[in-house]
């Protein structure tokens, strides 16, 4: 990994048997770690089930052929024989490598949702752009995440201005941890995962918390651009509600004005 990787943003998962670990870089930096309570074993255990192997040879199948992305096959790879000795069994059975690829690729997707999950670069940064669209820029809003990524996803960017015309030149993933000792009158998640490590900040603002999906994580590129859509619909629908409360239109009217993040 190159200073250049570390600066422009890279994620290392390093997957061991039965743990995964994560590091996310950005801004030449560590910007986010986690752990994964799983790990490798799953993809032996799923082709001990799908070929009807043991573990231990099913291991073996696995370090010897093992494939979760069958474009990552080279000329003559696909359509590879492989043999393998069912368990209770003595004839062997042949199986191209193309099979396997099928058999690991949906816990590899798996795998890739908890680590989008992991990474803050959409709800956020569209929640706070819209909240100071939608309140003519008398609220001071502040967006941070738990683990945010060195740019915002672009979906999120492009739904911001074609849908609501706003100007998203100044947004960018924040962490939270550079807002820490600061006070807010409301602090709003939208995410679960930031709910759980949201930190507690001074003066005990009011929290509130909207669970949206993370569009990021969706696979087909026509569902995602519509999901970008929809919570960024949702937020704002959650925001016009909220704002009509009482106690935050009395807020508006004081002369300092009240800060959401």
């Amino acid at each position: 990994m190159t200073n250049d990787d570390k600066e422009y943003g890279c994620a290392i998962v390093n997957m061991g048997a039965e743990i995964t670990s994560l590091m996310i870089f950005g801004r030449g930096a560590v910007q986010h770690t986690a752990v994964f309570p799983f790990g490798s074993m799953l993809f032996t255990k799923d082709i001990a089930t799908g070929l009807r192997v043991s573990i231990p040879e099913a291991n073996k199948i696995k370090q010897a052929y093992g494939c979760v992305a069958s474009f990552l096959f080279g000329e003559n790879e696909r359509e590879q024989i492989i043999e393998i000795v069912p368990f209770g069994r003595t004839e062997k059975r042949e199986l191209s490598k193309e099979i396997l690829c099928d058999i690991m690729q949906p816990r590899a997707v798996e795998l890739m949702q908890h680590i989008s999950k992991e990474a803050n670069s959409a709800r956020s940064q569209m929640a706070e752009a819209l909240l100071r669209h939608l309140s003519k820029g008398a609220m001071d809003v502040f967006s941070a995440g738990s683990a945010p990524q060195p740019q915002v996803h672009p979906l999120a960017k492009e739904t911001l201005e074609y849908r609501y015309g706003l100007v998203t030149d100044d947004l960018y993933p924040k962490s939270m941890n550079g807002l820490l000792g600061e006070r807010f009158d409301y602090v709003i998640t939208v995410c679960d995962r930031a709910a759980e490590a949201c930190p507690v900040f001074p003066g005990d603002p009011e929290r509130i918390h909207w669970s949206f999906e993370d569009p990021a994580a969706v696979e087909d590129e026509g569902a995602r651009r519509r999901a970008f859509a929809r919570v960024a619909n949702g937020i704002a629908g959650r925001l016009r509600v909220w704002m009509a409360l009482p106690a935050v239109q009395q807020r508006l009217t004081v002369p300092a004005p009240p800060s959401a993040v």
